[in-house]
């Protein structure tokens, strides 16, 4: 009996030793877990109240306070919205410069026109909301709204910058088609237009 009382001792001296490091551990992890909450209340205090009010002691009603939420919301659509038209862009100037388009790439970038049109116009809908709010919403100190170029602004851009040097294509040397082949051809166009179609505009969605 009285050797198992010594065997367990040593075990007993080994646990008392390693409650006060574990209770350490413990408090080392909540002190670090309250640091990242407060450093989450800072952040979030920042992105939800970035435009300062007109009178600094008045406040909000419960409309304008609805209001503002949902400006800030359609500022970051509006980011989203431009990063959209920009790679739409973007990939049209790419096939427009091209000295020679082949038929798929002529017919991606009237798809592409057509996109940017559509992207455009939803852009303006936004943008006129915030107007909306703006006015009619909170009383802050609103900043500017940064909007993509349209398409007309860009020519008139490109227009100022200089004319393009045209490129004259080389001419073909391969034999002419037979009917067969050219059917066969507008089938292929045919299928790979209708694929492009469901993925018109741009991979990039907004939440």
């Amino acid at each position: 009996m009285a050797d198992e009382e010594e065997r367990a001792s040593p075990e007993d001296e080994e646990g008392a030793d390693e409650a006060p490091a574990d209770e350490g551990e413990r408090g080392a992890d909540e002190a670090a877990l309250e640091e990242e909450a407060a450093d989450e209340d800072n952040v979030d205090e920042t992105e939800e109240d970035p435009f300062e009010l007109l009178d600094e002691e008045s406040e909000d009603n419960e409309l304008e306070e609805r209001m503002y939420r949902e400006y800030l919301d359609l500022m970051k659509q509006i980011d989203c919205q431009n990063g959209i038209i920009n790679d739409l862009k973007a990939r049209s100037h790419e096939l427009r410069d091209k000295p020679c388009q082949t038929r798929n790439e002529n017919a991606e970038y009237q798809r592409l026109r057509i996109c940017l049109d559509q992207e455009n116009i939803k852009l303006n809908t936004m943008m006129n909301r915030a107007i909306q709010l703006q006015n009619n919403g909170s009383k802050r100190l609103y900043g500017s709204i940064e909007l993509a170029t349209s398409g007309y602004e860009d020519s008139l851009l490109n227009s100022s910058s200089g004319c393009r040097k045209a490129t004259k294509c080389p001419a073909s040397t391969s034999r002419p088609k037979t009917a067969q082949e050219i059917c066969d051809a507008l089938d292929a166009v045919s299928d790979t237009d209708s694929d492009s179609d469901q993925g018109c505009c741009s991979a990039r969605r907004c939440p």
